[in-house]
């Protein structure tokens, strides 16, 4: 395949795009992430906005999810009335992220399920503030996290994350020295951990009959 020209009529302008090579694997690859997508939204503005609709948009012009992830991160945080999505399609954007920066050359990991493993060590520091009776004190870290990731602070967000790890006494993760290196490294495993410190659930396959 070569570069295709796209041609869209929207409130009475044509709007053109080039989607690479590059781009079309992104799509071909976020297929089933992007279908999950289809009854997400939420409202602003008095506008409802369709994620799925939002994520081709910004894929198709070339662009990042993470500003849309942040604002999803903060309607979840806040369990806002506005929105119509949960956790779980935040997730599904993170990993169509995660294709398109592979793609344009911004991530180089091709480990299988890195972002799990990102949000897993969220889930486990949840758990660990749990254990302490602490849990009130995971939405201020979280909103700490979100400004730092918002504003590419690398220091700020390092220095928080080091902060919980002492507090629960837990050894942090190797991974979180990468947050130190591109900021689209920083965003990735900052906003992955984020949403499972938020979350605090892993679900496992169980052996009685099929059921979770």
């Amino acid at each position: 395949l070569s570069d295709i020209q796209v041609v869209k009529y929207e409130d009475e302008k044509y709007r053109f795009n080039i989607l690479s090579k590059n781009i079309l694997k992104v799509l071909k690859k976020s297929k089933d992430d992007l279908n999950k997508l289809l009854n997400a939204g939420f409202n602003e503005i008095k506008t409802y906005f369709r994620i799925y609709e939002e994520a081709m948009k910004k894929i198709m012009n070339n662009e990042n999810l993470f500003l849309l992830i942040h604002k999803m991160l903060i309607l979840e945080l806040e369990q806002s009335k506005d929105k119509r999505f949960h956790i779980g399609h935040i997730k599904n954007l993170m990993n169509i992220n995660y294709e398109y920066l592979k793609g344009v050359g911004a991530m180089n990991s091709n480990e299988k399920d890195i972002l799990k493993t990102y949000s897993g060590a969220g889930f486990y520091l949840k758990k660990a503030y749990k254990d302490k009776s602490s849990e009130n004190k995971l939405n201020g870290i979280s909103y700490r996290l979100l400004n730092a990731l918002k504003t590419n602070n690398q220091g700020m967000f390092m220095d928080t994350v080091l902060n919980c790890y002492l507090y629960t006494g837990k050894q942090i993760p190797g991974f979180f020295t990468d947050c130190l290196k591109e900021i689209e490294s920083l965003k990735t495993i900052g906003y992955a951990f984020v949403s499972g410190l938020m979350d605090g659930e892993i679900k496992e396959e169980k052996t009685n009959g099929g059921k979770e």
